[in-house]
């Protein structure tokens, strides 16, 4: 079992890193949580979890261990795989996700895609009273990319694919990042992708 990595940053997307770590390149899928955090170039340490599913094999990387910890309570719930459990991690803050778990809040459950209302169910069934997070969370702010560094048009496109990969149809994706961009032109990717599933 891999624990975490420490190690240089390669690349950075809205899901997915490449951390360089003793001449190996480690390909990590993460939240927006975690994407927002990360700067190409500087050395981070990221906690791992690795997932295996049948045929499919993929090592998860997160910002802190908090984050860690929540993933992988949802993967024991029935149902909830790895895109689903990030998914979550990424239209909530680790605080906001757990606290509606906890008290069981179907609604706020029921906003993040691909999370119906058995499945919301299911997670407050099998996790409420079972989630161990420290009484006080460090809440890391949120690093504002930059317009003068990734252009309008990466904006776009990499939210588009990252919005993809998450499960989003493309022709609609497109619309709806268009949409987003219009209002809010000065959104950085994590902000786009947020804003995206808010009005799923």
């Amino acid at each position: 079992m891999i624990a975490f990595i420490d190690g240089e940053v390669i690349t950075a997307e809205p899901t997915l890193t490449v951390i360089l770590s003793q001449e190996i390149g480690f390909e990590l899928k993460i939240s927006l949580h975690t994407y927002s955090e990360l700067k190409i170039g500087e050395r981070v340490r990221l906690y791992t979890q690795l997932v295996i599913r049948e045929n499919d094999v993929h090592l998860y990387g997160f910002w802190n261990y908090t984050e860690k910890q929540l993933f992988n309570s949802l993967l024991t719930v029935s149902g909830v795989g790895g895109n689903t459990a990030l998914t979550m991690l990424s239209k909530l803050p680790v605080s906001e996700l757990s606290t509606a778990i906890s008290q069981g809040n179907v609604s706020v459950l029921k906003s993040i895609k691909g999370i119906g209302e058995k499945t919301a169910a299911r997670i407050i069934l099998e996790l409420q009273g079972k989630l161990i997070l420290p009484a006080t969370q460090t809440q890391t702010t949120h690093k504002q990319q930059s317009i003068d560094i990734i252009s309008a048009k990466s904006v776009r496109l990499d939210s588009i694919l990252a919005l993809v990969n998450l499960g989003f149809p493309r022709n609609s994706t497109e619309k709806l990042v268009d949409q987003v961009l219009a209002k809010n032109p000065q959104f950085a990717v994590d902000e786009v992708i947020k804003s995206a599933l808010q009005n799923r």
